[in-house]
C-alpha cells in the first residue's frame, strides 16, 4: 500500500492510496470464499461452487468488500502514523477501482482544533440548594397519599372528583371514529383528561343512566380529521365510586414500604431535596457551558459546523412543517432565523470538542458500573415496561454506547465544577420553582439549557423502545 500526504494545514489533511491489485484480489478470494459458504447455488453443494460461477455471481460484491476494508485499514493506519485528531468521518474519493487492476483513492480528513484549556477556577459558580421546609414535606406525602388513595362503589349520583365507570362511543355526523369507543372506561371528573366539556355532562348520573354527550373537538386537536368538529359520545355509567380519604400515619408509611411516618418524613425530604438539586443542576451547567465557550478560543472547521447545523435544520423546517415551531422563531425571517442556528452548531461544537478533550484532560472512565446505573435509571423512567427496555439493550448492545456520551459529559461537569470557584446559595422550594419557571420563559435561555443538556448526549434509545411496545 503507498500513501503520500497532498495536504497537511491545520484544520484537514489529504492522502492518495495506491493498494496493488495483488492485495485486492487476495481479499476479493477471501471474500469469494465466504459467499461459497453460504450460498445456495443451484447444482452445486454449500461450499463447493467452482471459482468462475462464484466470481460470476458474487464477484462485483466480493470486490465492494474487498475495497471497503483496504479503505479502512489505510484510514486507520493514516491516523495511527501521522497521529491524526480527526473530527468526522473521512471523505473518500475513489478514482481507480476495478478487477485485476491497482485500487487509487483519496482520502481527505478533517481536524480538530487544538485547544489550549483555560484557568478553570476564573469560571464562578453559584449553586443553589433547596431549603425544604416542613410545609414542602407535607404537600408531597398528600400528594402521595392523594396518589395511592382508593376508591369505593357509591350508590348516587356522580359528583366532581368522582370516578365514573363507562361505556362510550363517539360519533361525528353520525359515524363512529377510530379511537372513540371505551369500555369499562375509568374516568375521573374534573381530572380534564377528556375533551373540554365532556366530563362535565356526566355530574348528576347513576350507575345505569344512559346520556349522549355533545363536545366539540378542540381546533388544535391532534387527530386533524376531528379538529373543530362536533361530536356525540353515546355514554353509558356502569358504577359510580368516590375516593376514600388516606390517613397519612404509620400505617401509611408502612404501606409505603418504610418504617413508621417519621420515617416516610425524612424519605421525602431527602428526595424532594434530590429533586431540586438535579434542577438547579441544569442551571449551574448553563452557566459552566457559558463560561466554557466564552473562555476558549478554537478555529473549528466549518464541515464539522456544516454537519451539525444541517442536523438541526432539519428538526427546525420539520417542526415549521408540523406547525410547531415556537413563537419566537415563527417571527423571524428564514435569513435571521439561519444565522441564529449556524451560531448555535457551532457553539453546541465547540462544546462538544471541549467536553470530549476535558475527559481525557481530566482522565475521566466510565466504568460497566456506571453504565448498569444508567440503564436501571432509563428503564425506570417507564413504568411497567422495564423488562422491554432491558431486552431491547441486550439485544443491541452497540445502543448501549449512547448512554456512555451523557456520562461522560455528567463526569466531566464534576470534575469542573470541582475545579471552580464556587458559592453556595440556600433557596425556599417555593423561590426555586419561580426561578426555574422564569429561565423557561425565556426562549433564549431555553435554547441555552438545551445546548447545555446535549452537546454530547444523543437521544434515548430506550424512549424509543418504550413508545414502540406501549
Amino acid at each position: 500500500m503507498q500513501i503520500k500526504q497532498t495536504k497537511n494545514v491545520k484544520s484537514s489533511a489529504a492522502y492518495d492510496v495506491v493498494v496493488p491489485a495483488k492485495v485486492v484480489t487476495e481479499k476479493v478470494n477471501v471474500s469469494l470464499a465466504k459467499y461459497n459458504q453460504d450460498a445456495n447455488i443451484p447444482g452445486f453443494r454449500k461450499g463447493k461452487a467452482p471459482q468462475a460461477i462464484l466470481e460470476q455471481k458474487f464477484g462485483p460484491n466480493a470486490l465492494s468488500d474487498a475495497i471497503n476494508e483496504v479503505i479502512q485499514t489505510a484510514m486507520e493506519k493514516i491516523v495511527k502514523d501521522d497521529s491524526l485528531r480527526v473530527g468526522i468521518q473521512p471523505n473518500v474519493e475513489i478514482k481507480v477501482a476495478e478487477k485485476g487492476k491497482d485500487v487509487v483513492f483519496s482520502m481527505s480528513f478533517v481536524l480538530l482544533p487544538e485547544v489550549t484549556f483555560m484557568d478553570y477556577s476564573k469560571i464562578k459558580l453559584e449553586i443553589i440548594k433547596a431549603k425544604v421546609s416542613a410545609e414542602d414535606v407535607t404537600e408531597a406525602m398528600n400528594n402521595i397519599a392523594k396518589d395511592s388513595r382508593e376508591s369505593e362503589t357509591v350508590k348516587r349520583a356522580a359528583n366532581t372528583g368522582d370516578v365514573t365507570i363507562i361505556d362510550f362511543l363517539g360519533k361525528v355526523d353520525g359515524v363512529a371514529f377510530d379511537g372513540g369507543q371505551g369500555s369499562d372506561y375509568s374516568l375521573e371528573l374534573g381530572s380534564n383528561s377528556f375533551i373540554p366539556g365532556f366530563e362535565e355532562q356526566l355530574v348528576g348520573l347513576k350507575a345505569g343512566d344512559k346520556k349522549d354527550v355533545e363536545v366539540t373537538f378542540p381546533a388544535e386537536y391532534q387527530a386533524e380529521d376531528l379538529a373543530g368538529k362536533p361530536a356525540v359520545f353515546e355514554c353509558e355509567v356502569k358504577e359510580v365510586k368516590a375516593y376514600v380519604e388516606t390517613k397519612i400515619d404509620d400505617a401509611f408509611a408502612k404501606k409505603l414500604g418504610l418504617d413508621d411516618l417519621k420515617a416516610l418524613k425524612a424519605n421525602v425530604e431527602e428526595r424532594l431535596s434530590g429533586q431540586f438539586d438535579g434542577q438547579t443542576r441544569n442551571l449551574i451547567k448553563t452557566s459552566l457551558m457559558d463560561q466554557l465557550a466564552d473562555g476558549h478560543k478554537m478555529e473549528i472547521a466549518d464541515e464539522m459546523i456544516d454537519m451539525e447545523f444541517n442536523e438541526l435544520w432539519k428538526q427546525v423546517q420539520a417542526a415549521k412543517e408540523a406547525g410547531k415551531l415556537d413563537a419566537e422563531d415563527a417571527s423571524k425571517t428564514e435569513n435571521d432565523l439561519e444565522k441564529e442556528y449556524r451560531l448555535l452548531s457551532e457553539r453546541r461544537v465547540k462544546l462538544g470538542i471541549l467536553l470530549t478533550e476535558l475527559s481525557t484532560e481530566f482522565k475521566v472512565e466510565i466504568t460497566q458500573d456506571d453504565v448498569q446505573k444508567a440503564l436501571m435509571a432509563e428503564s425506570q423512567r417507564y413504568p411497567g415496561q422495564e423488562m422491554q427496555v432491558f431486552e431491547y439493550y441486550q439485544k443491541n448492545p452497540e445502543v448501549i454506547e449512547q448512554l456512555r456520551a451523557p456520562l461522560l459529559e455528567e463526569k466531566v461537569v464534576d470534575s469542573l465544577i470541582e475545579k471552580a470557584t464556587t458559592t453556595v446559595k440556600e433557596m425556599s422550594a417555593g423561590d426555586i420553582t419561580k426561578l426555574l419557571e422564569s429561565e423557561n420563559d425565556v426562549p433564549a435561555k431555553k435554547a441555552k439549557k438545551a445546548v447545555a443538556k446535549k452537546t454530547t448526549a444523543k437521544k434515548s434509545a430506550a424512549k424509543k423502545v418504550a413508545t414502540k411496545k406501549a
